[in-house]
């Protein structure tokens, strides 16, 4: 009973002299780094920099994977999607995969093509809204074709290679890309199911190049037109 009177009277009286204290003025005023801070913060967000996005990709997939969240609020499905309005499953289906034999595949090949865009001097964040862009497109038109459900990052994979190849043409991406291609064919010829989601990475890819190069043509057409002053 004095425990309870204690909390109920004289607690509620502590808390509100300490309210009226000047201490309590130190966690209201805005936080303001000194230069030495602002030196750290620029040096860690240089070095943050400097990281490829290869790597960064590779070290998030893993650590996604390896929390092992239950794959069924992350595959992406038609039903999901368009019935139960969980759009999200276009995003978090390019970052989880069924097993350890299906990422080491995808880390594979997010070194070869998404490392490859990067050598050829691609920009990070270029690279990143294509990587997700091939993505959100390809699982659109995923869904659209198939009723089965779909992981990984493949076909973002894909269509960052596809963009990066006609970009910046070199015989290596179009090896990459033969190869892929052959694959695609061979399951077909075999009669296997077509990876629906593959087809629609390069898909995606070839689509994304072909709006930026529409938009750098309208861009220079509009340069040459504007009168000298």
């Amino acid at each position: 009973m004095i425990l309870h009177l204690f909390v109920l009277f004289v607690c509620p009286q502590v808390l509100l002299a300490a309210d009226s204290s000047d201490d309590l003025d130190l966690y209201e005023r805005p936080f303001t780094p000194t230069p030495a801070q602002i030196t750290e913060y620029e040096g860690v967000y240089t070095y943050l920099r400097t990281i490829p996005l290869a790597t960064s990709l590779a070290v998030l997939l893993t650590a996604i994977h390896a929390i092992n969240i239950p794959k069924e609020h992350t595959v992406l499905y038609r039903q999901a999607v368009t019935d139960y309005k969980q759009h999200y499953r276009l995003l978090s289906s390019l970052f989880f995969h069924q097993n350890l034999n299906h990422l080491g595949q995808n880390l594979f090949g997010l070194w070869t093509m998404v490392g490859f865009a990067e050598r050829r001097g691609m920009p990070p964040t270029e690279l990143a809204i294509v990587y997700l862009a091939s993505g959100v497109m390809a699982g659109s038109m995923y869904i659209a074709l198939t009723m089965n459900g779909g992981l990984g990052a493949s076909a973002a994979l894909l269509g960052t290679l596809l963009y990066t190849a006609i970009d910046r043409p070199q015989k290596q991406a179009f090896m990459i890309v033969l190869l892929s291609m052959a694959g695609i064919i061979t399951q077909s010829l075999h009669g296997q199911e077509i990876n629906v989601g593959h087809v629609a990475g390069v898909c995606a890819g070839i689509l994304l190049i072909s709006v930026k190069k529409a938009m750098v043509y309208l861009c220079r057409s509009r340069e040459h037109r504007l009168p000298n002053m």
